[in-house]
C-alpha cells in the first residue's frame, strides 16, 4: 500500500507543477494580448502620425563628393 501512496502523491505534485506552470503561461499571454491591444487601439493613431511622418520627410542634401573633374583636369558639365 505505500507505494500506492507514493505514487498517488508523485500525481498531485505533477498536476499541481502542471497547472502552475499552464496558469502562469496564460497570464503570460493574456499580459502580451493586452499590451498589443492597448498599442494597437488607444495608441494607434500616435503611432500611425509619427509614421507617416518619418516616411514623407523630404529633404534635398547636396552631395559630399566634391567637385567632379574629367582627366584634365576641368570641371565637369
Amino acid at each position: 500500500m505505500p507505494m500506492r501512496n507514493e505514487a498517488a502523491e508523485s500525481v498531485r505534485k505533477f498536476t499541481r507543477r502542471a497547472l502552475f506552470v499552464g496558469f502562469l503561461q496564460w497570464a503570460l499571454l493574456g499580459g502580451i494580448a493586452t499590451r498589443l491591444g492597448w498599442l494597437q487601439f488607444s495608441e494607434g493613431q500616435r503611432y500611425k502620425t509619427l509614421a507617416d511622418k518619418n516616411r514623407i520627410n523630404i529633404k534635398l542634401l547636396p552631395p559630399s563628393r566634391g567637385l567632379i573633374l574629367d582627366r584634365r583636369g576641368s570641371r565637369w558639365r
